[in-house]
C-alpha cells in the first residue's frame, strides 16, 4: 500500500511538472485503478500486505489520508 501511495504521488508531481492541470484528476483516477483496482484481490488475499488490517481500521482509503482530491 505504501508502495502504491508513493507512485502516486510521483504521479502526481509529474501532472504539475508535465501536463496541464485539467488532466490531473483523470490521470490520478487511471494510476489508482492500476496501482489498487487491478491487484485487490491479490493485495487482500496476501498474508503480509497488510491491506485487510488497514480496510478493518476504516484506513485503506488514499483519499481520506490526501492523495487525491
Amino acid at each position: 500500500m505504501l508502495k502504491a501511495e508513493e507512485c502516486l504521488k510521483a504521479e502526481e508531481e509529474r501532472v504539475v511538472l508535465y501536463l496541464h492541470i485539467s488532466t490531473k484528476a483523470k490521470l490520478l483516477r487511471a494510476v489508482e485503478t492500476e496501482l489498487l483496482a487491478k491487484y485487490e484481490d491479490t493485495l487482500l488475499q496476501k498474508e503480509h500486505s497488510g491491506a485487510a488490517a488497514l480496510l478493518r481500521d476504516d484506513k485503506a482509503r488514499p483519499r481520506a489520508r490526501g492523495a487525491l482530491p
